[in-house]
């Protein structure tokens, strides 16, 4: 749109941090949620075989 050249330099910061927490945000989200399934405590069953 050609506005961005005509903004303050806290207009452009603000632009630049918005655009940074938009890329990362949703990255954080994923590893965040993939991380906490992965560390799930489980065991596994045990169980005496009958012999004889």
């Amino acid at each position: 749109m050609g506005l961005t050249p005509h903004l303050t330099p806290v207009g452009k910061m603000l632009i630049i941090f918005t655009m940074f927490v938009g890329r990362v945000g949703p990255i954080t989200i994923v590893l965040a949620l993939a991380k906490t399934r992965s560390q799930i405590p489980y065991k596994y069953p045990e169980e005496k075989p009958i012999i004889g």
